[in-house]
């Protein structure tokens, strides 16, 4: 993973992981806009957020919080599929 450093606890108690690369992991130029991509691994231009290359915005980016919710949305998917737990029927 390129630029991770670990972890960071925000006021609120929350862990985050932090990344300290300049440089965008996707096309290596110095960003100005970056969002901090978990699925990639490192900080990014937020532009490749906007349009993965095929003209569609990544499904994991949130536009009006400037996020990338990558982690924690596999961890709710994980979450609820713990707490559903198995599908048995008594017959």
């Amino acid at each position: 993973m390129d630029g991770h450093t670990g972890h960071m606890t925000l006021a609120g108690g929350r862990e985050v992981e932090v990344f300290t690369n300049h440089r965008c992991s996707v096309c290596g130029k110095d960003m100005h806009d970056e969002v901090m991509c978990r699925r990639i691994g490192g900080n990014i231009c937020q532009g490749h957020c906007m349009d993965r290359g095929d003209g569609k915005k990544c499904a994991f980016y949130i536009d009006f919080t400037q996020n990338c919710m990558f982690t924690s949305m596999k961890r709710n998917r994980k979450d609820r599929q713990m707490t559903a737990g198995p599908s048995h029927r008594s017959t």
